[in-house]
């Protein structure tokens, strides 16, 4: 295992998982904490309540699309990069596939790709259980981004891997807190629907495995936080209500809206060939699945048609890619396929 040391670069800081990870890295014995984003007013409130005064921490503004990661990252030289930037939330990337793919996927590989020119050791990509068994534009980017760093890690003297983490209470958008403030102003909680189910864990919890899986000196892996068990999104609700010593429908009403764009009922933790394999003295699962050679010229194909602002050929790649990922292994797609694509997205 890799000892968590040394100079670290959190990408996506300024978000609510990247401050985190940046506000606990420095309780470890780092020589440096880098924390990049391209949002500069996140970045100041992040130095203003994470980086204090300590002499560790550095904010660094800029793109991971840009040339100026490459310098900064040969100046820094990081021994770790936890890779926690992207787009995230499913009923907005339905309407823009393109940004989806570009930050999830195409800033994944230039990542990569500068980590290495700089001599980095270690990377690990936060991705999603939405990649298991991808249905919407989120679960494709992410699980395109999972590929990426897969193929990279067979020929990379970087360590790579990737962390799938299910939903996290509390983060930024997260529903406890916009049910929180349904709450707070009297309601109605809005839930979707009455069997939607999550796995959720929270924000400390998904820390301990970050950090875990970071310290894995295995490449290529894929992991997952131990297993949990679904939560009805409206038990969630009505749990919330209670415990703010309001009652359900008199005080407070609970009102369903429906399905958003890109949203389904479930999330599959594993997908078609993919199973779990426990490690002897390691909590985490690692996940065995086919190999990324036949999926990689979806990776290709993707990130041209997003860069060249087609929307609507990127959205179709992403529904091609849904439906062959998830077809057992060793199916030839063919674009006869596409009658059962209902059946994926």
């Amino acid at each position: 295992m890799m000892r968590l040391a040394g100079t670290i670069w959190v990408s996506g800081a300024a978000g609510s998982i990247g401050s985190a990870i940046c506000r606990r890295a420095l309780q470890f014995p780092v020589s440096h904490v880098y924390a990049q984003d391209q949002d500069e007013t996140g970045l100041f409130e992040l130095q203003r309540r994470v980086g204090g005064g300590d002499e560790r921490f550095t904010p660094v503004l800029c793109s991971l699309g840009s040339d100026n990661l490459r310098r900064q990252l040969g100046k820094v030289r990081p021994e770790c990069i936890i890779h926690a930037a992207a787009y995230k939330h499913v009923p907005v990337l339905e309407r823009h596939a393109a940004a989806a793919v570009i930050n999830n996927c195409a800033h994944t590989r230039h990542l990569l790709q500068a980590a290495a020119a700089a001599g980095c050791r270690n990377l690990l990509l936060i991705s999603t259980d939405k990649a298991a068994r991808p249905g919407n534009v989120l679960g494709a980017s992410k699980r395109l981004a999972e590929l990426v760093v897969q193929w990279a890690a067979k020929d990379s003297s970087l360590r790579l891997a990737s962390l799938r983490l299910p939903n996290i209470y509390g983060s930024r958008g997260s529903v406890v807190r916009i049910f929180a403030r349904q709450i707070a102003s009297g309601g109605p909680v809005t839930v979707t629907h009455p069997e939607m189910e999550r796995y959720f864990i929270s924000l400390r919890q998904s820390l301990h495995w970050i950090f875990a899986a970071s310290r894995q000196a295995e490449p290529g892996v894929i992991w997952m936080p131990p297993a949990q068990l679904p939560v009805r999104v409206v038990d969630l609700a009505e749990s919330m209500i209670t415990a703010a010593g309001k009652r359900i429908g008199a005080d407070i009403a609970v009102q369903f809206t429906g399905l958003r764009p890109g949203e389904r009922l479930r999330e599959p933790l594993l997908g078609p060939g993919e199973r779990f394999q426990s490690i002897p003295g390691c909590r985490l699962r690692k996940i065995l699945g086919p190999a990324p050679e036949p999926f990689l010229p979806w990776v290709d194909q993707a990130i041209a048609a997003a860069e060249s602002g087609e929307e609507a050929k990127t959205r179709r790649i992403l529904q091609e890619f849904m439906l062959a990922i998830q077809q057992p292994p060793g199916h030839k797609f063919s674009a006869n396929s596409a009658a059962i694509m209902d059946q994926v997205c």
